[in-house]
């Protein structure tokens, strides 16, 4: 800003500094610099501590322990630890790392849902894979049924945990199919919903169109809907081909045997 509207600026809109020395005005660029520089500290104290957290609930998970066990004992352990050998400083920002029961759990469910977006893109995106699924019954009397998945990645073939899912009712190799079917519809439609050019597509086309266009790309949600689309809703076809009956076998042409030709030719 040029120097005079400046000063302008600084006698209308800030009178009461107007006479204020220059020295007045670089002790207060020092304080706001500093309150910067605390701020900016602070925030890269909590990233660290959520990533502490993340790395706390991955070793939680590693361990097969409950979720209490980062509070009750893995986080007291880190301040003993770090209160002998460090000083009480550190300590106090160890007691920053958020890992109550309920974090842990979200820590978790985080990192799930990371990795299980990586897999399935990679899967998608390799030449071939393998499945190998089995079932078995846990504590609780409950079926589960785990899914591994084999794939081709980079120069490598890769083994990955798929899926765990509850069989609710029987554990038949019907029921196994059914449920595979369905985790893919489920990862098919997690893509289409955040498909932005295919919501454009679908405000261009009639929906029978939209769905037959997609099909390749997404198969089972599309043999859904074609499936439901492809249904008739009336009997008004059949209505209307009585009347062409009734119009073309008339009672000059009672006898007439090629009626099946001429409703076919008429339909065209």
């Amino acid at each position: 800003m040029v120097p005079s509207k400046l000063k302008r600026h600084l006698t209308l809109k800030h009178n009461h500094l107007a006479n204020k020395s220059r020295s007045y005005f670089e002790g207060l660029l020092s304080e706001q610099k500093q309150q910067s520089a605390m701020l900016s500290k602070k925030v890269k104290v909590a990233d660290k501590a959520q990533e502490a957290s993340y790395l706390v609930a991955e070793l939680v998970v590693k361990s097969m322990k409950p979720h209490t066990i980062a509070e009750t004992l893995i986080l007291p352990a880190f301040n003993a630890i770090v209160k002998t050998m460090f000083e009480s400083e550190a300590e106090k920002e160890v007691r920053k790392i958020p890992v109550s029961d309920s974090t842990i759990g979200r820590r978790i469910h985080d990192m799930s849902a990371d990795i299980e977006e990586t897999v399935c893109t990679s899967v998608k995106e390799s030449e071939m894979f393998a499945l190998q699924v089995d079932e078995s019954t846990d504590i609780g009397g409950m079926a589960q049924l785990l899914v591994f998945v084999r794939y081709i990645h980079d120069v490598k073939i890769l083994n990955q945990f798929f899926c765990c899912k509850e069989l609710k009712e029987t554990t038949t190799g019907n029921d196994i199919f059914s449920t595979l079917t369905t985790l893919m519809e489920e990862e098919q439609l997690v893509e289409l919903r955040h498909d932005r050019d295919l919501k454009l597509l679908h405000m261009q086309l009639p929906l029978d169109e939209f769905w037959v266009h997609i099909k390749t790309k997404y198969p089972h949600v599309a043999k859904k809907a074609l499936v439901m689309l492809i249904q008739f809703s009336t009997s008004y076809q059949c209505e209307l081909g009585f009347s062409a009956v009734a119009n073309i076998k008339a009672n000059k042409r009672e006898r007439l045997n090629t009626l099946e030709e001429e409703m076919r030719v008429k339909y065209i």
